[in-house]
């Protein structure tokens, strides 16, 4: 695997990997969705453009970077308890969650991505 194939994702100064971990390489292809740019980085994680190559649309994915350790771990069974709530309300003022996967002990979520301001220039 080349380095165009992978990317790197890293905890901003708010955030932190579980298990002390410095960084995460992930393909840059995950499944039917290509991983684009960073959009933007919080106390969470980050959030990565992609690109749906099966349903041909932009989809944001939301790598959590201090959720979990792997999918033994009970913080697991929660991430997907709240994911599959909130895969499960459909609102326009909300953000769809599209697929809720883990890897290499990161979870993450690939949801609607909605091109706009950012809530922190909203607020500007």
């Amino acid at each position: 695997m080349s380095a165009d194939d992978t990317i790197t994702i890293s905890p901003g100064s708010d955030s932190r990997f579980i298990a002390g971990r410095s960084e995460l390489i992930v393909p840059r292809q995950l499944g039917a969705v290509r991983l684009i740019r960073e959009l933007g980085r919080g106390g969470m994680g980050t959030v990565w453009l992609g690109h749906d190559g099966m349903l041909g649309r932009e989809v944001a994915v939301k790598f959590l970077l201090n959720a979990v350790s792997d999918a033994d771990d009970p913080e697991y069974g929660r991430f997907l308890e709240g994911a599959r709530a909130a895969a499960a309300i459909l609102d326009p003022g909300l953000t769809a969650i599209h697929a809720a996967e883990l890897i290499e002990g990161v979870p993450y979520l690939v949801m609607e991505y909605v091109d706009g301001p950012t809530l922190a220039r909203i607020i500007e």
